[in-house]
């Protein structure tokens, strides 16, 4: 006969995990019906053509949730650190905790303990193995009321008189709803409810139905069920969870370099996930499938996401090499220079701030080198020539008005004239700049003598 579910009678050597090493991907851990059912579960995955999912039976019959969590908190870790090809963790746990906690008249408190407990046991359990998926359906509807033993037992665990229903429905409050609220807050658990799974497979009409037990045909006891019954719910088990499509998923766009200061937009072209999980060299940055984010500093960004569906993980990663990266010649369009003037080559006769003229400013200390002369646009009230290029102010009064140009030593020149119009006007002020000889076609005023 199967054990029963009981207070914890199991020694401590019991508890104690084996450590040799298998190769097994399922790894079944917790109370009597992980241990009861894993050989169940191995027939089921290999039924429907998972033949490589071979199981690792962890479970140890009367183990509580407050054992695995506060006596050896690593014993699930170690489970999987003992197998290598570990994928998955069926867990079966908090039943003992609900018998034990109502036999001792703290039956109010069996929610929030097993609450607290799993939550421990599963914080523990990632921390070592985060890309091990841990799966959990609590347990189905049992059957108190199949012998007077069990109805004695139900009188024992409980309290006189306590129905069917109400039994039922401590299982579903106090393991079915934590589970339920568990699953959220970790991303490799999932929680997959079989309710009435053992009254379908019986052929129980409206199951689940919380009025009725279990069929005692596949039943061993009060609490487990037999080897039929555990095979009906390792193949609903298998069907709800790993029968599944896995999940795929590529980043675009491909973004292989940026500067300090961008901001890009990357997506999860995913198909068949539940849930998106963003990682930047290592750390959490987003959950959902678009991530917008800035390049902040210089080096080396590795993007990672991983998209999750029931039993399956995908991922992406790309490398973004991130620089401080200067203007190349143009003027700051939001990116500092980081004390680099623009690369040190000249505005091509503007000022930083486009404006022109120049105003004898040079560009930034570098010198213009070939920028042109005003013609005839004074300097802002400045006679010089233009950073110290020979140029024609000195030689024009004033710029080209009611279409005369008056040239230096009162050499006149009207646009159009015989002799040239403006062109000639500006050769002539020209010559009259570099030399006062006889050929100029302009000549200065004798010198008066006193």
């Amino acid at each position: 006969m199967r054990a029963k579910f009981t207070t914890l009678l199991t020694s401590l050597a019991c508890l104690s995990l084996s450590s040799a090493a298998v190769a097994a991907p399922v790894v079944v851990f917790g109370d009597s019906w992980a241990e009861l059912g894993a050989d169940e579960l191995g027939q089921a995955l290999a039924a429907a053509g998972y033949t490589q999912y071979t199981v690792y039976n962890n479970g140890v019959s009367g183990s509580t949730a407050q054992r695995w969590a506060v006596d050896n908190p690593m014993a699930m870790s170690n489970a999987v650190f003992a197998n290598p090809d570990a994928r998955w963790v069926w867990l079966s746990i908090g039943g003992n905790d609900i018998q034990q906690l109502h036999e001792a008249g703290q039956g109010a408190l069996a929610g929030a303990r097993n609450d607290q407990n799993i939550r421990t046991m599963l914080t523990n359990f990632f921390v070592f193995h985060p890309d091990v998926r841990v799966v959990a359906f609590a347990y189905d509807i049992v059957n108190f009321a199949q012998s007077q033993m069990c109805i004695d037992l139900a009188s024992t665990y409980f309290y006189a008189g306590i129905s069917h229903r109400e039994i039922s429905q401590i299982f579903l409050r106090d393991i079915g709803a934590v589970l339920g609220t568990l699953a959220p807050d970790y991303e490799g658990f999932t929680y997959v409810p079989l309710t009435g799974t053992l009254q379908r497979a019986g052929g129980v009409v409206g199951a689940p139905d919380l009025d009725q037990p279990s069929p005692a045909n596949l039943m061993e006891d009060c609490i487990h069920p037999n080897t039929t019954g555990f095979r009906a719910l390792a193949d609903a088990l298998v069907a709800a969870y790993w029968d599944v499509p896995e999940p795929t998923v590529t980043i675009t766009p491909q973004i292989p370099s940026g500067c300090v200061g961008d901001r890009v937009t990357l997506t999860a072209q995913a198909t068949d996930a539940d849930r998106y999980r963003w990682l930047v060299n290592g750390n959490l940055v987003g959950t959902e499938r678009v991530l917008s984010l800035v390049l902040n500093a210089p080096g080396a960004l590795t993007v990672e996401v991983r998209v999750i569906n029931q039993a399956y993980t995908d991922l992406a990663s790309q490398v973004i090499n991130v620089g401080s990266c200067v203007d190349a010649g143009f003027p700051d369009q939001g990116f500092p220079d980081t004390g680099v003037p623009d690369a040190f080559l000249p505005d091509e006769g503007f000022v930083d701030g486009g404006i022109w003229p120049d105003a004898e400013v040079p560009d930034s200390g570098v010198v213009d080198t070939g920028a042109l002369v005003d013609l005839g646009f004074v300097d802002s009230g400045v006679g010089r020539p233009d950073t110290g290029l020979v140029g024609l102010d000195a030689g024009l009064s004033k710029p080209m008005v009611a279409g005369e140009w008056s040239l230096g030593g009162g050499c006149r020149a009207v646009p159009g004239a015989a002799r040239g119009g403006v062109a000639w006007g500006l050769l002539c002020a020209l010559a009259w700049l570099i030399s006062a000889s006889s050929s100029s076609p302009c000549r200065r005023p004798p010198l008066r003598r006193p």
